[in-house]
C-alpha cells in the first residue's frame, strides 16, 4: 500500500501490479481482478497487456468469470 501511495502521490508513472477494472482487457469485461498497470497522480492511468499463453489467458478468464459471479451473488444478498 505504501508503494502504490508513494506513486500517486509523486505522479511517478510506475508499473504495479493491482487490482483494477477491466474493459475488455486480456477479453475480461466488467470485473475488478489484479492486473499489472501504470500507476499515476490520476490512479490507474493504463492497463499493461502481457503476451500471455493460450492456457495462462484461459486461467485468467476463468478466474475473472468466477469472481465476476461472486460479486453477483452476493449483491443479490442485500
Amino acid at each position: 500500500m505504501a508503494r502504490l501511495t508513494m506513486a500517486i502521490t509523486r505522479d511517478e508513472k510506475a508499473i504495479l501490479p493491482v487490482s483494477t477494472y477491466l474493459s475488455g482487457e486480456y477479453g475480461v469485461f466488467g470485473v475488478y481482478i489484479g492486473a499489472p498497470a501504470v500507476i499515476d497522480a490520476k490512479g490507474v492511468r493504463e492497463v499493461l497487456i502481457l503476451d500471455l499463453l493460450d492456457e495462462e489467458l484461459e486461467h485468467y478468464k476463468k478466474s475473472a468469470a468466477i469472481l465476476k459471479s461472486n460479486v453477483e451473488s452476493i449483491k443479490k444478498m442485500k
